[in-house]
């Protein structure tokens, strides 16, 4: 058998990571407060934009799936969790704008990284600002996305009917929170490409380093692949008109997530 089947991490080991990620999680407020500071953004604007970090949304889906292995006393699941989940953490990005320095000026290019830096969708002064001709497209998908997200929420749970129950892939119910924000996350990045007209949005060695965390965590991939194929279709049926030319953007990450192993 191998060391991780035979020694199983001890509470005060469990502890520890926990410690180490509040204490990264505490970092990343840490200097986008001083960032804030620096730009004279209002301290409690730059707090609420950091409920959406989709760095510290993760950090904070493995300190519950940890404290429920704590409180339960059980094994925990991912042991190789320890070791690698902080840095998989900071490096799972779906979008990668080093390849958009051809089609995008560079002050284009840094609203872009400062609005997935931040972990949100692009505003109305971004949006002004890019000058896109899919600025209204974009805006409605961002406006739209809590209803298209429920949609493709309501779809899944239709189709795996166990899923959030007890044993079931996405329970307790802060794994299943997490892939339901991992849906508005699937959104706001194709809102990104749209806005960019750039199909192939998507980073190749960040989507490596998600396909390895959603390993570590357990995510239910076919799950997952569903509910972007539901985003796809309650985002077009409100659209209709641009069917066409929305497609490739869906398609490309789904393409991307059925990869995944």
């Amino acid at each position: 058998m191998s060391e991780t089947q035979d020694t199983q991490p001890s509470a005060e080991e469990i502890q520890q990571v926990m410690a180490e990620l509040e204490a990264y999680k505490q970092r990343i407020v840490d200097d986008a407060l001083s960032m804030a500071k620096k730009v004279k953004i209002p301290k409690q604007a730059a707090l609420e934009k950091l409920k959406t970090n989709p760095e510290i949304i993760k950090i904070e889906a493995a300190l519950q799936q940890l404290q429920t292995q704590l409180s339960a006393g059980a094994p925990l699941r991912e042991t190789k969790l320890n070791e690698k989940v902080k840095e998989l953490i900071l490096k799972a990005r779906i979008v990668s704008f080093a390849s958009w320095e051809s089609s995008q000026p560079p002050e284009y290019i840094q609203i872009f990284q400062q609005a997935d830096d931040e972990g949100r969708y692009l505003t109305d002064s971004d949006l002004e600002q890019i000058q896109s001709p899919f600025t209204d497209t974009a805006k409605f998908l961002r406006d739209n996305a809590p209803e298209i997200v429920a949609e493709a929420r309501t779809e899944v749970l239709k189709q795996y009917p166990h899923i959030t129950e007890p044993g079931g892939d996405l329970y307790p119910p802060e794994r299943a929170e997490a892939c339901w924000r991992d849906f508005w996350h699937f959104l706001r990045c194709i809102t990104y490409g749209v806005t960019g007209e750039n199909p192939e949005f998507t980073s190749e060695e960040g989507l490596k380093h998600m396909e390895l965390l959603y390993q570590e965590l357990g995510v239910p991939l076919k799950a997952m692949v569903l509910g972007l194929e539901c985003l796809k279709t309650a985002s077009l049926k409100r659209l209709p008109q641009q069917q066409d030319s929305l497609s490739p953007y869906f398609d490309h990450l789904i393409g991307k997530l059925k990869s995944f192993k």
